[in-house]
């Protein structure tokens, strides 16, 4: 199984981040509304995702709680604005990592992530790369191959 839970793309959103008066620092970084965007998304599918909170030039970060999960457990989402967005949807089990296992519950909300970023108009250009690709080639058009 190949997972890649980290996704370069283009919104069609506004650009909502707000520079101070001379223009030389940021108030509050991009992606605020994308990050909303795929909060509201996770929402809709029966996830339980945090209200994005600003990670100052790391972008917009929240907490997901997965179904069928282990108590307490969270995947975090990550959200920010380079040249294009960047998503990254990451467990954060140190028990899954050591083991170098994807759970099911994981699994299934990364796919379902994929599916509906893909078909909501508001995304385009979806490409989701294993973490630390940072190549300038192209990424899949989902996040899971069996």
């Amino acid at each position: 199984m190949i997972v890649r839970y980290c996704a370069e793309f283009r919104s069609s959103l506004p650009d909502d981040s707000i520079e101070d008066e001379e223009g030389r620092d940021f108030l509050q970084f991009a992606g605020k509304n994308v990050a909303t965007a795929v909060s509201e998304i996770l929402r809709r599918l029966g996830y339980e995702a945090d209200d994005p909170m600003a990670a100052d030039n790391h972008g917009w970060e929240f907490e997901v709680r997965v179904k069928g999960y282990p108590k307490g457990a969270r995947i975090w989402c990550n959200v920010a604005l380079i040249d294009y967005y960047l998503l990254v949807f990451d467990n954060t089990s140190s028990w899954d990592r050591f083991r170098k296992r994807h759970p099911a519950p994981y699994i299934e909300a990364l796919r379902a992530l994929g599916r509906e970023m893909a078909a909501d108009p508001r995304f385009s250009e979806i490409q989701w790369k294993p973490p630390g690709d940072d190549t300038d080639g192209p990424g899949s058009p989902q996040p899971v191959d069996d």
